[in-house]
């Protein structure tokens, strides 16, 4: 586990570990550049947004969508990304 709560970068190996996970959109996709060196190729984050236009706009040819989940009643969707 790591603490996000420091500025990246953080101080884990390149591709050192298998998945990825945040619950707070907000400053999530700050961290996507860090989070792709992070997590392996093949590796998954899984991302709780709002709304899938500024995360679309924002994984470029780096990640690919292989998992989505509606969870209306919380405000925000489940995104399951894997690097690519």
């Amino acid at each position: 586990a790591v603490d996000i709560s420091a500025r990246p970068p953080l101080g884990a190996l390149d591709a050192s570990f298998d998945h990825a996970l945040a619950l707070d959109e907000s400053d999530a996709l700050d961290w996507l550049r860090e989070v792709h060196r992070l997590v392996r190729p093949g590796g998954r984050f899984v991302l709780a947004a709002g709304g899938p236009e500024r995360l679309i706009a924002q994984i470029g040819p780096d990640w690919h969508m292989v998992g989505f989940r509606s969870t209306q009643e919380a405000g925000q969707d489940l995104y399951v990304l894997e690097r690519v």
